[in-house]
């Protein structure tokens, strides 16, 4: 591992721009999502998954904007992470799953759960790219942080806790599990981008 080196400035705003947004996406994200229960009125942790508040009720437009809009965020905050992890080919390759999970998110809230097939095929897309990112993000992030930065224990733990919840818990509450685990993953990541100083980075 070699050493520090000063990030170009193009990739610093990159960067910035995308910690600031990976912080308030899970906090917006967060706030719509409760909104959308107490609307929705008959929602119930555990027995209803997270698109039946998208669905034909009174929550639908706030759930549905909620999922857009944090994709859109996802995205941006993906970006960032790319900059932030650009000397390895891992780091960028799981950013860019990111931001295809992102966009698969915003697919959810365009084709809610009424609409049948298309909204499965949306959310199989999220779901699994985001899975598939988060493995990919392992070494990349080890690297950055080490083994006892919080990134990478977050990191672990969301794909240990989602994994154990798709196979002790009913799928609704893995499901809700699974996001939670992917915005606390997000908000880890922005928050180390944020306190590092003078944006340097290690090359791998």
């Amino acid at each position: 591992m070699s050493d520090a080196v000063r990030v170009p400035l193009r990739r610093e705003r990159l960067m910035v721009i995308g910690s600031i947004v990976g912080v308030a996406l899970p906090v917006f994200f967060g706030i719509m999502w409760a909104a959308a229960v107490v609307v929705n009125g008959h929602w119930v942790l555990g027995e209803h998954t997270l698109s039946e508040l998208g669905g034909n009720v009174p929550s639908r437009w706030i759930f549905n904007t909620a999922t857009i809009v944090a994709g859109l965020m996802g995205v941006d905050f993906s970006v960032g992470l790319m900059m932030r992890l650009a000397p390895s080919k891992t780091g960028r390759a799981g950013g860019a799953l990111l931001a295809i999970a992102s966009i698969g998110l915003i697919t959810v809230g365009l084709f809610p759960i009424d609409t049948g097939g298309s909204h499965t095929l949306a959310t199989i897309f999220f779901f699994g790219f985001a899975a598939l990112a988060a493995f990919v993000l392992l070494y990349p992030v080890y690297r950055w942080v080490g083994a006892k930065g919080v990134p990478f224990i977050v990191l672990v733990a969301a794909i240990a806790l989602s994994f154990a919840s798709i196979v002790l818990t009913p799928l609704p509450f893995a499901e809700a599990v699974a996001v939670a685990s992917l915005m606390a993953m997000v908000l880890a990541m922005s928050l180390k981008m944020i306190s590092e100083k003078g944006w340097r980075f290690r090359t791998s």
